[in-house]
């Protein structure tokens, strides 16, 4: 009697299953492996030696990996870091706010008039890593409510107190007395503005995530929001007076 038995190729099994599709798929995957290695120990060895590595590479990120999860895999390159400095933003010295025509309506039951405020000035744009300057040409940031003695700034539903009108604005301005988380939200929402990328990019290069992560603290750190604000107090003074 002839054994009809098939000849195997593999004299092993992966896992429980002797399917040899399966196990041709796990072999292939190790060779793989051994190849993605090979890569991996290239790029080690041109850090430790050039301090960069420009091609793309595999690594393993090994979230709990002794707790017995398997790695997930990432794929990028790693290129040469470069510094950033408030000197790339020293455009920030150009921004400037304005107000857009007043609307009248009702706050709390109270009359209240509402200002769009509008950015304007110079930024910066990453293009592949280089920075270039981009006009910002009239960017709505919120508005700025007026309701009795109360001036607020306005995000959507959300409204932080910029300071108390009090008998008179003015003396307001001369002293500056502006609340900071006012000018902390409005920094947050002109960072998106100041620092952009190209249209064609999917997220920022190093140098432009870098500007990106920081520009919201030097805008306050440097006096901008609250020279900008100033200045728009200033403007809804001349207003209010023309309106008395």
């Amino acid at each position: 009697m002839v054994d009809e038995t098939p000849v195997r190729k593999y004299p092993f099994v992966v896992n429980n299953s002797s399917n040899e599709v399966m196990i041709a798929k796990a072999v292939t995957g190790l060779h793989a492996m051994v190849e993605l290695g090979a890569k991996a120990q290239a790029a080690l060895d041109a850090l430790e030696r050039e301090g960069h590595y420009d091609k793309k590479v595999v690594w393993a990120e090994l979230n709990d990996y002794d707790k017995g999860r398997l790695p997930t895999l990432r794929k990028g390159r790693f290129p040469a870091f470069v510094s950033v400095s408030r000197e790339d933003l020293a455009c920030m010295s150009t921004l400037s706010l304005s107000l857009g025509n007043g609307t009248r309506g009702q706050y709390g039951g109270h009359p209240c008039v509402e200002h769009i405020l509008v950015l304007s000035g110079q930024g910066v744009c990453d293009v592949k890593g280089k920075l270039e300057p981009h006009e910002i040409r009239g960017t709505t940031i919120g508005s700025l409510r007026v309701s009795g003695r109360v001036i607020s700034f306005l995000e959507g539903n959300s409204a932080w107190q910029v300071t108390t009108r009090m008998k008179k604005l003015e003396p307001m301005i001369e002293k500056a007395e502006i609340a900071r988380d006012a000018q902390s939200r409005m920094a947050m929402n002109m960072k998106r503005i100041v620092v952009c990328h190209a249209s064609d990019q999917q997220e920022f290069s190093q140098r432009g995530a870098d500007l990106f992560r920081n520009v919201e603290d030097w805008l306050m750190e440097g006096g901008h929001v609250k020279r900008m604000l100033v200045d728009v107090l200033k403007a809804l003074h001349v207003l209010m007076v023309m309106e008395d």
